[in-house]
């Protein structure tokens, strides 16, 4: 479903403050998921170096 059409459906059913509030919510949820993924991502690429690291001392 397009984004804005989903707006819009939100804008019909209710008023434009419940459809703010659901667009402040979404925009939080998505921003909080982002950064886990971010962090998450980050800490792989950063363990795998620190992983590089001891295999070329080692060797």
């Amino acid at each position: 479903m397009h984004r804005g059409a989903l707006l819009e459906l939100l804008l019909r059913r209710r008023s434009w403050k419940n459809a703010v509030v659901d667009f402040i919510a979404f925009g939080t949820v998505f921003g909080v998921a982002i950064v886990v993924v971010g962090v998450t991502l980050l800490g792989q690429s950063m363990a795998g170096m620190a992983l590089v690291e001891v295999a070329i001392c080692r060797s």
